[in-house]
This record gives structure tokens, C-alpha cells and sequence, in this order.
């Protein structure tokens, strides 16, 4: 039935389905209906021609990510989703960029004891950075895919081959979707706008923005000896490692924080027109 000529058909198998993965006592059972029928899943989210299956098996996918029975690149394929046209789609798969996130946070900071108050900021930062190193890394991903569909000349590399085995699908024939130069990063901060709420702090993407990220990383003795600049927090004086902005990151995360301005005015205008309409309601009454 997932692959029937009828979309309703593929809609309520994929239902179904839903059903089943969220029972986890029965994770044992599932484990080789997963392993058989997960590629096309996957490739139902990918390309089917009915919006509603697609986010019903991403609902699906997201169940069985969490019974651990998902791969990392395949996890990663769904995540370049975020780029799509579809808002329901992108917004279906933030649950997956977000993991990828937060993975990649935790990878950056293991072993660094951090005070309460410095735990918060040191996150932020990092994970203004890991955002933008995955935003890169996939738009790359996206790059590399049509480039690849309209060349043979690569048939031995392996990863062309998986970028054109995934990526023949709807994303990249949808139009408007980098053809036209649409504005990837704004798309994906829309999506992941109630997901993950540290975008919605600019202030830090702006702080870490303003630092000098040419400059050579200091030993902390070195820097404390030659004294830091007036208003500078003790623990700015070295801008570390972790944190350290690339160009090309910190043109993305630009983009991160103007497309984060961008949605925080349209929320606070759409906030202040209901209040309008509220209070000129109540004085009607």
C-alpha cells in the first residue's frame, strides 16, 4: 500500500504505520519491517507527490529515529528537507535539524567544565557556530547533487553517487529552489524558528558577530598579562577555538541573524495588530 496509485491509500498506510512505531514495546518486532521498507519510506518523505503522505512518513521517520533504527546519513538526507518550498515539510523535518544540532553542540563542548553562568553564553556561541557549519555543509550537499545530475563523469566517486541516488527527487526539482537564488538560510530559520529558540536570541548571534575572528587564539596567561580591551568580559578577552567563525560561517550566520530580525518584527507586528483589534473590539462591546 505505500506504494499505491492512491495518495489516500499511501496516506492512511503511512498513518497506520505511525500507529505501530509508537508503541515501543514492540521495537523488537518492527526492527525487520523497519530495515525492509525504511528506503522507501525515506523516499516517499523525499519526493511523493501528495504533501500530506510526505509529512505523515516524516512523522513516521521521526518515530523510528527515536527507536534508534535510523542511519546518520540518513538522518542527515531528511535534514536537507529544510531547504524545501513546502513550509509543512520544512517544519515537519526541524525535529531532525535539530538533533543534528544539538549532537553537534554536545560534540564541541565534551570536557569543558563551565560555570552556571558562563554554561549558557558558551552554548550559545557554540551552537550559533555548529548551526552555521551545518547550514554550509548541507548547502553543499544540495550543490554537489545537481551538479552531479547533470554530469556522468563522476560514476566512481561513491559520494556523487549517493547524493544523486537521494537527491533525484522533488527538492531539487521544486522551483524557485536555488534556480532562482531563493534565500536557503532564511527559509531554514523559519522552520526552526519554534524549534530551536536560541535563534530567537539574536543578541548573542549579534555579540558573536562583533568579535574579531582573525585574530590568533592567546593562552589565557598571555592575554590576562597585556590586559584587555575597556568593557571586554574577563572570559572575551581570548575569542576560543570552539566558537572561532570561518568567513564563510560567519556570512552565514549573518544571514541566520538577519532572517532571525526578519521573523521577531513580522511576530511583534502580527502581535500588535490582534492587540488592536482586541481593544477595538472591547470598546465596541
Amino acid at each position: 500500500m505505500l506504494s499505491d496509485q492512491n495518495a489516500f491509500v499511501r496516506l492512511e498506510a503511512a498513518r497506520s504505520i505511525n500507529a505501530l512505531y509508537s508503541k515501543k514495546d514492540y521495537i523488537i518486532a518492527v526492527n525487520h519491517f523497519t530495515q525492509t521498507f525504511k528506503p522507501r519510506l525515506i523516499e516517499m518523505a523525499v519526493s511523493d507527490v501528495d504533501l500530506s503522505v510526505r509529512v505523515n512518513v516524516i512523522q513516521v521517520l521521526l518515530g523510528i529515529d527515536e527507536l534508534g533504527l535510523l542511519e546518520d546519513e540518513e538522518r542527515e538526507q531528511l535534514c536537507l528537507l529544510v531547504f524545501g518550498l513546502e513550509p509543512r515539510v520544512r517544519n515537519a523535518v526541524a525535529p531532525f535539524v535539530k538533533q543534528a544540532w544539538a549532537d553537534e553542540v554536545d560534540q564541541h563542548l565534551v570536557g569543558r567544565s563551565m560555570t552556571e553562568d558562563k554554561a549558557e553564553r558558551e552554548t550559545q556561541r557554540a551552537g550559533a557556530k555548529c548551526l552555521a557549519s551545518l547550514l554550509i555543509k548541507w548547502s553543499k550537499m544540495l550543490e554537489n547533487a545537481q551538479k552531479s545530475n547533470g554530469s556522468e563523469d563522476d560514476e566512481e566517486n561513491s559520494q556523487v553517487q549517493l547524493d544523486r541516488g537521494w537527491m533525484k527527487d522533488r527538492l531539487l526539482r521544486e522551483q524557485g529552489v536555488d534556480k532562482a537564488n531563493r534565500d536557503r538560510i532564511g527559509l531554514a530559520v523559519e522552520a526552526l524558528w519554534d524549534d530551536m529558540p536560541f535563534i530567537q536570541k539574536w543578541n548573542g548571534l549579534l555579540n558573536l558577530l562583533l568579535m574579531d575572528h582573525t585574530s590568533e587564539v592567546e593562552p589565557a596567561a598571555a592575554s590576562a598579562k597585556k590586559g584587555r580591551k575597556k568593557g571586554m568580559r574577563k572570559d572575551d578577552s581570548v575569542l576560543e577555538e570552539i566558537w572561532r567563525l570561518s568567513e564563510q560561517e560567519e556570512e552565514v550566520l549573518l544571514k541566520v541573524l538577519l532572517a532571525a530580525l526578519k521573523h521577531a518584527a513580522e511576530e511583534a507586528k502580527a502581535h500588535q495588530k490582534v492587540c488592536i483589534n482586541s481593544f477595538c473590539s472591547q470598546n465596541n462591546n
